[in-house]
This record gives structure tokens, sequence and C-alpha cells, in this order.
């Protein structure tokens, strides 16, 4: 049975033989590890446990929290590994530094409020079930709520927007971008710093105004970028205006029909050689049973809004309109997000589109964009690349050559990177990352100050520039 296993042979006997209580682990018992994981990151239990092992007195004294209810939630949460219990103290284990910290580029804690709301909300299951409609929960949300449900937004794009301006089609010299359902702004600001003469306009609900502008202002962004209450069912966005129109994460809230709506006023408002930008997840096959993640979002959505997300085909289909020509599928696909985007060039020359999907390449869960770039030449060739310039072949397997400039640990991810032309963490460098279980097989000390070539997928580093995964001594070679 997937997500439960049996630990034990008692256990596994149990599970032949159909005596475990399926309904009341998934209905009763999934639903209490999610109270009080929530709850732990709102009231800064993982915080308490920061810089050293803890006793519950510690932690109660540091949260304000009471010591007898501590101590039936913090067996809950060693049970579930984000704590180590050693000589009556509590030790973050390294899953929990990553995800439940602050101060972790990777922190779960902003959205752990949003993620309560929408656990409440899904009590509309019910009437879902009955009607089939969804409760459409832009009109029913609290100020608060409201505030809570940006946060998770703004923090959710943190990763990809640093990708965007990487798969993201635009024409040469952009000078105008409207960013459709924009809210945070993370993605026209990415956009904007990579393109100096580009400019945009975010197009959003009046209720996230004030929210928008604080982060134009932390970014200041504020004289390239500006905010527009609106609606995107109702607004006119005019004609032959934006190089680029990007729509993120918003047609899973809208009806086919809307969707087609504000499609055909895109194309309209796009000037020739623009591209228009659907950025979604994929409604899994409706036989699928392997992609969870997408299965639970579609039925998520389709509870919380009158919609619920869409295939890949109908994506496809709200941009079929006059002018506008299918350009490209370009995928994260990392990081946990099955985020992907759909891209449409204006267009009346038809001989310029020539680009579809790229599947995913096996060995690496990223894929660049999937435009043409004569540099990069056939994908499947393997290539031989210095390692400055490494971030333009992203996706392809490469021979990346250069002198090993150090070695940096990371405990906390249980990896080791090997810094290639720079030292680590520095803006160009090329790092490989290693896991520490085969740390053994090949000292990564061994190699500093060497020049060596090394062989894999260049993939996209989450902190900017490309990396490569390394695991097997095979792939590096000492020149």
């Amino acid at each position: 049975m997937k997500y439960v296993t049996a630990e034990n042979e008692s256990e596994q006997l149990a599970f032949k033989s159909n005596l475990i209580n399926f309904p009341s682990i998934h209905g009763y018992t999934f639903n209490i590890f999610s109270k009080v994981v929530l709850n732990a990151l709102q009231l800064n239990i993982f915080e308490a446990a920061k810089d050293s092992s803890v006793t519950i007195d510690q932690i109660a004294e540091k949260t304000g929290l009471n010591i007898d209810a501590l101590k039936r939630v913090m067996i809950i949460l060693a049970i579930l590994e984000y704590f180590k219990i050693e000589n009556d103290k509590y030790s973050l284990t390294k899953m929990a530094k990553v995800w439940c910290l602050k101060d972790s580029p990777f922190s779960y804690y902003k959205f752990a409020r949003f993620y309560e709301i929408m656990g409440n909300n899904m009590a509309h299951i019910k009437e879902y079930l009955r009607t089939g409609q969804g409760m459409d929960l832009h009109n029913t949300m609290s100020d608060e709520e409201w505030n809570n449900y940006q946060i998770a937004m703004e923090n959710h794009a943190i990763y990809t927007s640093s990708i965007c301006p990487k798969i993201t089609p635009v024409p040469e010299n952009p000078t105008e971008m409207l960013d459709i359902g924009g809210s945070h702004g993370l993605y026209s600001i990415e956009l904007c710093k990579k393109y100096p003469t580009l400019k945009a306009t975010i197009i959003d609900l009046p209720q996230v105004e004030e929210f928008t502008k604080s982060i134009l202002k932390k970014h200041n962004m504020e004289d390239r970028i500006k905010f527009q209450a609106g609606n995107a069912l109702l607004d006119d966005f005019g004609e032959n205006k934006y190089d680029l129109i990007f729509v993120s994460s918003l047609l899973h809230h809208f009806k086919s029909e809307e969707n087609h709506l504000i499609s055909e006023k895109i194309a309209k408002a796009l000037k020739q050689n623009g591209y228009y930008v659907i950025q979604e997840y994929i409604k899994p096959d409706a036989t699928s049973v392997d992609d969870l993640s997408s299965i639970l979002m579609d039925l998520c959505w389709s509870i919380t809004s009158t919609s619920g997300t869409w295939t890949l085909d109908e994506l496809k289909d709200f941009q079929n309109k006059e002018g506008l020509m299918h350009y490209s599928v370009n995928r994260y696909d990392s990081f946990g997000t099955s985020l992907t985007q759909i891209c449409a060039k204006k267009t009346m020359n038809n001989s310029e589109i020539g680009i579809s999907e790229m599947s995913v390449t096996p060995q690496a869960n990223y894929s660049n964009t999937n435009q043409v770039n004569a540099e990069i030449g056939n994908p499947d060739e393997l290539i031989k690349i210095d390692y400055s310039k490494a971030e333009n072949y992203i996706g392809r397997q490469a021979i990346v050559f250069g002198k090993v400039e150090g070695v940096k640990e990371y405990p906390d991810f249980e990896v080791t990177t090997i810094s290639i032309g720079k030292p680590p963490e520095t803006p160009g460098a090329f790092p490989l990352a290693i896991q520490d279980s085969i740390k053994d097989q090949f000292p990564p000390d061994f190699y500093n100050g060497k020049n060596v070539s090394v062989t894999g997928v260049i993939e996209i580093n989450p902190f900017g520039g490309a990396t490569m995964t390394i695991k097997s001594p095979k792939q590096f070679e000492v020149q």
C-alpha cells in the first residue's frame, strides 16, 4: 500500500492478511500528523532547537507553550523524524533543518498558515462531490487569509522565478511585458533584471496591490514595474502593446470559456513576434496513479476554485487563436514542482515555428528552453566545454573541464561540492554535487588544485548558474 509501509514481520503479515485499518490511517492519523506539523511551524517549535539540543522545559520557555502539551506533540514530531531524542533532549534532524527553519532557503515556515487555511477549505469536498461546484476561494477569504495566501505564493515562486528567465522565450530587445495575475511580481522582477530594456505591468485584484507594491519596493523595481488593479476577465489588454504576456498559476481558477476569452484578448494585445506564456501545473491523465502531487493539486483547486488544473492539450487549445502558433513546452521539473510553460508566438510566418516539446533528459530532472540555439547544436551529441559555458548547456550531456578551486561540505544536505573554475559559492563557479554516500570512493580534497574533466548532465543550480551531480568516480578524470 502506497504511503504506508510495514516495518517488521508481524506488520508484513497484517498487510498480507488485510488486517490494517487503512481508512483510520488515511483519514485520522494523517490528519493528526498534518495538524501537528503545521502548528509546530507556526508556534516556532523548530526554531527553539535551531542552535542546539534542548529539553522540553527549554522549548516551553522559548515558545511560551504548555509543557504537558508539548510532550505529547514532541513525541509525534520525533516519530515523523523531525527531531531526534537523546538523554531527554531534542535535536533537529537534517530534514527539519532544511525544510522547517525560517532562514533556510527551502523553508516551509511561511506556507504553514496557508496550508492550514486550505486544509479547512477542503471541508467543502462534500458539497463538491454532490454538485461538482467549487467554492471560489478568492471571493471567500478574509483580509488575514489573503495576506497569508500572498505570502505563501511569493515563497512558492522564489525558486521558480530565479529559473524563469532561463527558459522563457522573449523577443530581442523587449520593451513591454504584461503579467496577468502576477501577484508577488517575482517573475516580472527576474525577467526585468535579465532584460534591461524591459518594463512590466502587473494586473491583479485590488486586494493584492499593497502587498505587490511592497515587494517591488524591496527589489527596487518601482520605476520599471507598475501595478494595475483589475480583473483578467473584464479588462481589455489593448492591441499590439506587449512583447511578452505572462500568465502564471491563474488559469486553474477559471472555466474553459473564460480561459478562451482571456487568450483571445492576449492574442490581440501581443506585438508581432511576441510571446504568450502560460505557466501552469498540468492535469494528469484520468487513469494515472503515479503523480500524486498533480492529482492532489487538481482536486484541491477543483474544490477551492471554479475550475481545476488543465491537461497539456487543453492549455495548448487555449492558445489556439488567430495569429498565434504553438512554440514550445518548457518544464521546470525539479525541486518538487511540476510547473510547466506552454508558449505560443504571434507570427504570420508559420515556418518560424518549428519547435515542439523536448522530453526531459533521462539522467536529470531538468530541461532547458526549447528555443533554437546555434551554439548548443545537436542535443544528442556529447559535447566538451569549458566550465564557464556550462550554463548555456543546461539539460545536455557534456564533458566539462576546468581547475578545482575548492571543496565545501553542506552537512544539512548530506552533500559535498567540488568547485570548478572559482572558489565555492562564488558567482560563475561550477559546483559538482557529490552525495556523502559515495565520498569514500574518491575523497574530494584529492582533486583540489587539479585540472579535471567531468562527464554528466548539466543541471540548473537553484542558487544560480549550473551544476552537475556526481554519482560515480568514473565521471572524473584528472588532466
